[in-house]
């Protein structure tokens, strides 16, 4: 058993390391008011494209990228907002602030790869003899939009 732990251990030990991204954006920065992304939130918010948000929201003094991204979901699915260098930067900018609040850029793919699997360790002890052995399983998805979406 002891050697069926160890061997969990350094499995899943560097996965858990890899996991962690310490460059990634954090979604409770502040976000800085010279950004592009703020730029082109501030000029659709005061625009009135964004319903629901007021210019109320960038006069505080922390505005995190969390907050930002909903303004930018709800100012981007106005259909009377125009397609610019400057949004799709935003877009690429705020892409998995926008994800988390569930906003879908329409013209993205919707094809998807979904990665799963399990691992099963038995170990059996009969009397001096110990026998251990293990069974691990990937299952690979794709799944391809139906077309006309």
């Amino acid at each position: 058993m002891r050697r069926a732990a160890v061997w969990a251990l350094a499995v899943m030990l560097p996965l858990s390391a890899a996991a962690y991204n310490p460059y990634a954006p954090n979604v409770f920065d502040e976000v800085e008011r010279d950004m592009p992304g703020y730029r082109v939130a501030a000029e659709l918010i005061a625009g009135g494209y964004a319903p629901g948000y007021d210019e109320s929201l960038l006069g505080q003094a922390h505005l995190t990228r969390f907050e930002l991204a909903r303004a930018l979901a709800a100012a981007l699915t106005n259909p009377a907002v125009s397609e610019s260098a400057d949004t799709e930067a935003a877009r690429r900018e705020y892409a998995r602030e926008l994800a988390a609040v569930g906003y879908r850029d329409a013209q993205a793919k919707r094809d998807r790869l979904r990665i799963g699997g399990d691992v099963r360790v038995r170990t059996q002890d009969g009397g001096e003899d110990r026998e251990t052995d293990m069974r691990a399983r990937i299952h690979l998805m794709y799944e391809t939009s139906p077309t006309g979406e």
